[in-house]
Formats: structure tokens, C-alpha cells, sequence
């Protein structure tokens, strides 16, 4: 892990702080990057990058009405001077290099798309970047969308003024070498891959969920057999895989606990599983090799991990 220390922590809009870090080791990030970070109450979450000066980092967080502390530590405890244990930057998105990108973030969803924007203008790829927000005192980064020189490519979609992002229509009739990058809550995302998903273009949206709010994580019990010990637990209607192996005392590796960040995936050695994570692709849900163990179930009376 990397060691960091705050060393700003500056309101940006209601509800949203950005924090800049001073790493004692700094790694240059690709865009859309995140960091795992753990957190003085002895959490670990993930916070997309936003653009800043080499040798730092900056993330922006928003405090969550239902947040389960993560970020209220953010806000309420980290300070100016707390020092905290970083991952080095790590990528989910892939950038494109062909045809032409629509961006689309909708509230603090606007933070991975920032460097996305800015690497692919660099690369002379025509960029259409939509920004849909409840109302102008709750969006981040307003004025530096302003100083962008694809700010012209920008367009704010603001529902307290009655411009709300219409999907469907953005995402119409969409060129064949057209890329679509995504970040946001499910119900802003769902609607994206539901209208990629009618004209057969899936494997051009790129997304990122932030929370994965609508997930249910209950179901019937059923055994869970572990490769490395020859242990096995049961994982009762109410627990998940993660609860139940952290109640018989193992300590897997977790950070969001709602199917969105990938850290808790394990390799699925037998048995077949009930996915219900953001994270994986239909393609790796399909092959029923890997699990992650914070949300999904199985759909057999027993599944076998690697762990």
C-alpha cells in the first residue's frame, strides 16, 4: 500500500468535498482511474481520480444520504494533514481509439469521465460529453468543464430546470463506430444499457457503477465448500458469502459491499452461481468462473471458492 497524506480538503458543491493527497510514492494513472483507499473507521473504498498535478492525487466524494460510513469518514473525520494507505491507481475503462465518444455522468459520476474527456480529446477523437445533475449548487466542477477546450462538446442537463437527460434520444440511431462512456447510479445506467442493448451495441458502452442501490442480497441458505482449507460454511437466507465467512472468523479481501468494485472476486471452482454484481461482464457471469462474494448467490444447494 501507499502511503498519503491530505494535504487539502476543499468544498466543491453541497454535499461534495474534493480531497488532494501527497503520496510518498506517486504512480502515474491511466484515465479513469480509481484508488482503494482505506479509511481511518477501518474501511476501504474506491474513488474515481480527477485531473490534478503530477505527483499528487485528488478525489471528489459525495456524502451519501445512506452511506454506511465510508463517506462520512470522508467528510466528517479525514482532515487536512490524516494520513491515509492508498492502492496504487488502478483502471476499469479501456479507452477507444476509433470513431467517436459520447460521455455521459450523471452527479459525482462526472469524476471518471473528467480524464477520459481530456485523454480523448488529446487523441483528436470528437467527443459529445453529456452532465446531467439535479440543480447547479449540487454539481461538481462547473468551472473547470468551463475551461476545457472541448468545453463546447459539453452539454448540462439540469432537472431543477427542467432539462433533464433525455437517454434514449442521446443514444438513437448511433454511429457504428460510435463508444459510450458511462458513470453513475443504476437507475441512470440501466436505462444506457437497456438502449445499447436494443441496437445490438453492448460491446461498445463502457461503464462504471458507484452503487448498486437495488441490489438483494438475501435468498435461500445453501453451502459454500472452500478450496485452500477444505472448510465449509453455511450462508444462511439473511447473509451473504462475505458475512458469512467473516462470522466463522476469515477475513476476505472487500471494499464496497454492493457488487460495483470488484474486490471481493473470487475464482468459482464448482457449482454455479446466482450473479448479482455490476462488476462482471455477461460474458464472465455467463462462464461461471468467478464470484463476487459481497452480493451474489448460488443457484446449486452448494458452490465451491477458491479460498
Amino acid at each position: 500500500m501507499i502511503k498519503a497524506k491530505v494535504v487539502s480538503k476543499e468544498i466543491l458543491a453541497k454535499d461534495i468535498v474534493q480531497l488532494r493527497l501527497t503520496p510518498n510514492h506517486w504512480e502515474d494513472w491511466q484515465p479513469g482511474a480509481h484508488l482503494d483507499i482505506s479509511l481511518p473507521n477501518g474501511m476501504e473504498r474506491q474513488y474515481s481520480l480527477v485531473p490534478c498535478d503530477n505527483g499528487q492525487y485528488a478525489i471528489a466524494v459525495l456524502k451519501e444520504s445512506d452511506s454506511r460510513g465510508g463517506s462520512l469518514c470522508i467528510h466528517d473525520d479525514v482532515q487536512v494533514g490524516t494520513e491515509l494507505q492508498l492502492s496504487a491507481p488502478k483502471s476499469k475503462f479501456t479507452l477507444q481509439q476509433d470513431g467517436r465518444a459520447i460521455l455521459m455522468s450523471a452527479g459525482i459520476g462526472i469524476t471518471p469521465l473528467m480524464s477520459i474527456a481530456d485523454a480523448l480529446h488529446a487523441a483528436n477523437i470528437p467527443l459529445d460529453f453529456r452532465y446531467a445533475f439535479r440543480a447547479p449548487d449540487q454539481a461538481a466542477y462547473l468551472n473547470w468543464l468551463a475551461t476545457r477546450p472541448w468545453t463546447a462538446a459539453c452539454q448540462q442537463h439540469i432537472s431543477s430546470e427542467g432539462t433533464r437527460l433525455d437517454i434514449a434520444k442521446t443514444l438513437q440511431d448511433l454511429q457504428p463506430d460510435a463508444h459510450v462512456y458511462a458513470c453513475g447510479p443504476s437507475t441512470f445506467l440501466e436505462p444506457i444499457e437497456a438502449a445499447m442493448s436494443a441496437q445490438n451495441c453492448l460491446d461498445r458502452l463502457h461503464v462504471e457503477y458507484f452503487s448498486n442501490n437495488d441490489i438483494e442480497l438475501s435468498g435461500s441458505d445453501f453451502i459454500v465448500h472452500l478450496s485452500q482449507s477444505g472448510g465449509e460454511i453455511k450462508v444462511g437466507e439473511q447473509e451473504t458469502i462475505l458475512t458469512a465467512l467473516q462470522r466463522e472468523g476469515y477475513d476476505p479481501m472487500y471494499s464496497c459491499e454492493d457488487g460495483v468494485c470488484g474486490a471481493c472476486i473470487l475464482p468459482l471452482v464448482e457449482g454455479e452461481a446466482e450473479h448479482r454484481d455490476k462488476f462482471l461482464t455477461d460474458e464472465e457471469h455467463a462462464s461461471q468462473s468467478e464470484i463476487a462474494i459481497c452480493c451474489s448467490r448460488a443457484k446449486t444447494n452448494s458452490i465451491t471458492i477458491d479460498f
